[in-house]
């Protein structure tokens, strides 16, 4: 309702926060669809605690992976935190 007022009374544009959210739940289904993939790779059923315990932070691992590269691909990063964010961030993990 707020949203509305805001778009006919003050003429707010909600255009790239609409794009921006489209691509934030495609870049999830997609993370989402490919867990689901590796879910028949790598199965949970597991009666270990340890062994539980590693496959949860690689599904952890993967699915993030997974989820920065889809949004570094879409721009997403650096449309919200800005160039200077992602460089900070890969400086630490590329080393020159």
């Amino acid at each position: 309702m707020c949203l509305l007022v805001l778009h006919y009374k003050y003429e707010v544009s909600f255009e790239l926060v609409l794009k921006r959210f489209v691509d934030i739940l495609v870049g999830s289904f997609l993370m989402i669809l490919l867990l689901i993939a590796i879910h028949y790779i790598v199965p949970v059923w597991s009666t270990r605690r340890l062994i539980n315990l590693i496959i949860i932070i690689f599904y952890g691992v993967v699915g993030a992976l997974f989820y920065f590269f889809y949004a570094n691909k879409a721009r997403l990063t650096k449309d919200i935190f800005g160039g200077n964010f992602i460089k900070s961030i890969l400086r630490v993990f590329v080393k020159k």
